[in-house]
């Protein structure tokens, strides 16, 4: 089972799901090495860099992330101030936490799920994971503490398909932030946020999240109804009067827990972490597809049958036309990944199926079926004529390629290529053609 890690303003943290339960391992936060800025009068104030091996003094009592997460810091260990930059930092933070827990689960670590907060770009996400690959870990995902903490309250797996999140962030050191999130059949998009919301006092905060949630609907273009779900995370004494203004501002009811908002970005993390492996079965932890299942059809888009994070077992449908005149079968070559177009995922293999009614007559609507078994091992592959009645099936073995899979690669290329793949779809239109035999030719 992966290590699932939470380092921010001021959480550093990590544990793991133990018979469904998260538990996290005890921390002596003196005991770890963290990027430091002195936070006085709950006021970001960036520490110098002082000479290596400097006594630490003793009126600082906190510690916090710089919000630039690429400026180099110094950093409290053993009792003295080091100058380091903040990946060495990073690195030396997550070896602790590491240490940590293999000592409190009696167990190695080889691979981890780490968490940022929102308001971190790219390049904190990358240096994030090349902190932890520097730390003798195989980080298989950096995700956003929202999403973490979404789903932690298991609002990828509603009975909705769609639902909006508010997600209200107070870390305690000065900072804020709102982010909203939609989460479309288990899988999240950022509709709008306001990030690094600085403040001093609780009173300082009020107007400054009035401004920003104002800002957030209107960006978002809805109004505080459709607001499905309101989640408030961290541990800061400022989140609960800030928690309590939104909900009166905009008429919502809190998600406090379980998890607390306190737990709910690490056992997020955690739950998440579970569906890359399991003990006894391998891949996946869960029962939970860790990517997109589907077809390529012409000319060469990828078509999504089973959307990512799906709950297993589980039976999903996509209607389909043949794409030619004449067509006497259907060609299914089915990918696994995130990517629009086929070529840029994992090829799983193909299925052909010779429906002879379709030659007489063209562009009639076939069924397509996915049926995932509980472990993501075997798909069973089937088309059903829609006026004929007729249906086929054939199946198809997945558990040696789905283990395969590069997925902390896959996610991240989804991600990179997002806008490119979302205008190649909008191109590609609804209607989703699938090629095969034609006369003595495969189309």
């Amino acid at each position: 089972m992966p290590l699932a890690i939470q380092i921010n303003a001021v959480s550093q943290r990590a544990g793991m799901l133990v018979n469904g339960t998260f538990e996290s391992i005890p921390i002596n936060q003196d005991d770890l090495s963290l990027p430091v800025l002195l936070s006085k009068n709950n006021t970001y104030k960036k520490l110098p860099i002082l000479p290596n091996d400097t006594p630490l003094p003793t009126s600082i009592s906190q510690w916090y992330l710089h919000p630039d997460p690429l400026t180099p810091l110094a950093v409290p260990f053993a009792g003295r101030i080091h100058a380091l930059p903040i990946h060495e930092a990073y690195t030396l933070t997550t070896r602790a936490l590491t240490a940590a827990a293999t000592t409190h689960f009696n167990r190695n670590f080889p691979t981890a799920v780490l968490t940022i907060p929102h308001r971190f770009d790219e390049a904190h996400r990358h240096l994030v994971k090349t902190a932890a690959s520097d730390a003798g870990l195989e980080p298989l995902q950096v995700m956003h503490e929202g999403i973490a903490a979404a789903i932690a309250h298991g609002l990828d797996r509603t009975d909705k398909e769609e639902v909006r999140i508010l997600i209200l962030s107070v870390d305690g050191g000065g900072l804020s932030s709102l982010e909203l999130l939609l989460c479309d059949e288990g899988v999240f998009d950022n509709l709008a946020s306001v990030n690094s919301i600085h403040y001093t006092t609780i009173e300082d905060l009020i107007p400054r999240l009035r401004s920003a949630s104002r800002q957030i609907l209107a960006d978002a273009n809805i109004s505080p109804s459709d607001i499905d779900y309101f989640l408030p995370i961290g541990a800061s004494p400022d989140l609960i009067p800030a928690q309590t203004f939104l909900t009166s501002l905009l008429n919502l009811t809190a998600s406090t827990g379980p998890p607390s908002p306190a737990d709910a970005v690490i056992t997020g993390a955690a739950s998440h972490a579970s569906i890359y492996y399991d003990d006894d079965i391998g891949f996946p932890g869960i029962e939970i597809t860790p990517l997109s299942l589907g077809i390529e059809s012409v000319p060469g888009v990828f078509r999504t049958v089973v959307r990512r994070f799906t709950l297993l077992p589980t039976v999903k449908t996509l209607r389909v036309r043949p794409a030619f005149q004449g067509q006497t079968s259907l060609r299914l070559r089915i990918f696994v990944g995130e990517r629009a177009l086929a070529v840029d995922n994992v090829f799983l293999g193909e299925v052909e199926f010779d429906l002879l009614p379709l030659a007489l007559e063209s562009y009639r609507d076939v069924e397509v079926r996915f049926e995932v078994d509980d472990y993501l091992t075997k798909l069973v592959v089937s088309v059903k004529d829609e006026r004929s009645g007729e249906v086929l099936e054939q199946e198809l073995e997945l558990e040696g390629q789905m283990r395969e899979l590069p997925l902390e690669d896959m996610h991240f290329a989804a991600e990179a290529f997002a806008e490119r793949d979302d205008a190649l779809r909008r191109l590609a239109g609804d209607v989703v053609l699938v090629g095969g035999r034609v006369g003595d030719k495969m189309e």
